[in-house]
């Protein structure tokens, strides 16, 4: 019963964990009606949840700030590379697309990530990985209509971050898999935070100094919410998810934040899809499950 209950609320948690991850977009989009920009948004997301996770980890769980020296350069990397490479391209094409087509761009990672597993870490690619990527492109051209966009267009432009952004996620995830099965996922989420907000705070510290005294009580509450319900709250929910019902099935589960993050952004932002996005949308949706139902088929067997 104690077991069941645990599944339960792996699937739950992972729901839960997907919906908030598709508050990011419709809060960025808020943040920017108050005036704020990427970077400003990026700083404060960093900086609240560094601070809320040294304080979580110094009080709690200060062994899960014990790594080896050698380790130290490997999660600098992350945290520039990955984590900040993949939220600052993701923010500035949300500053240019609507936040369903920007989340949608992302969601071509899953295929990325078999492509660099392939190019770079030598992993065999299946006819399946073949079909998702035939998918994921056909998708990317439909639904961001790139065939309209004019050189050197805004909507040209976000479309490359979004992309970009999916690049940087998936060299997150990559690089991730080096480093996790040395350090545990908490010790990983601190130091790439914290690496993350010194890397901020080091290349804008002085134009952050002259926007703080002029931050509005809405523009710092959004920026803490982004940096907890947002960030933190998602990803340990996520954590959760893995634990109790595993890395495939959480992928799988974890794809609800597309359509959640549609239907917020229509609910909330009133953005609609025509029929070619839809028709787009509906590939790269089809190329994340092609992907992933090949990874849990795996994972299955290798149980059995």
């Amino acid at each position: 019963m104690a077991h069941g209950f645990k599944r339960y609320w792996g699937y739950v948690a992972v729901a839960l964990s997907s919906t908030f991850f598709a508050l990011v977009a419709i809060l960025t989009k808020v943040g920017y009606g108050l005036g704020m920009t990427p970077w400003l948004m990026l700083t404060l997301q960093s900086v609240f949840a560094t601070i809320i996770l040294l304080l979580y980890a110094v009080l709690f769980r200060p062994g899960a700030l014990r790594v080896s020296p050698g380790l130290l350069p490997k999660l600098l990397a992350q945290a520039g590379v990955g984590s900040l490479g993949t939220s600052f391209l993701y923010l500035s094409a949300l500053l240019f697309l609507p936040a369903s087509m920007s989340t949608l761009l992302l969601y071509t990672y899953p295929v990325l990530v078999t492509v660099g597993a392939f190019l770079f870490l030598r992993e065999k690619i299946a006819t399946s990985h073949l079909l998702a990527l035939a998918l994921a492109v056909g998708g990317t051209i439909l639904s961001s209509q790139i065939w309209q966009a004019s050189a050197g267009s805004l909507w040209l432009k976000g479309v490359f971050y979004g992309l970009g952004a999916a690049v940087a996620y998936s060299f997150f995830i990559l690089y991730g898999e080096q480093i996790l099965n040395r350090v545990e996922p908490f010790t990983t989420l601190v130091y790439v935070q914290v690496f993350s907000s010194l890397i901020l705070l080091l290349y804008r510290l002085p134009g952050f100094l002259k926007e703080l005294p002029a931050l509005t009580l809405p523009q710092l509450l959004l920026g803490f919410a982004v940096g907890t319900v947002a960030s933190i709250i998602p990803f340990w929910l996520l954590l959760e998810g893995i634990k109790y019902i595993g890395a495939s099935r959480t992928a799988i589960v974890s794809t609800l934040e597309l359509p959640v993050t549609f239907l917020l952004a229509a609910v909330f932002l009133g953005e609609r899809f025509d029929f070619w996005q839809g028709i787009g949308a509906v590939l790269i949706v089809a190329s994340v499950f092609v992907v992933r139902l090949r990874d849990l088929r795996l994972s299955d067997r290798g149980k059995a």
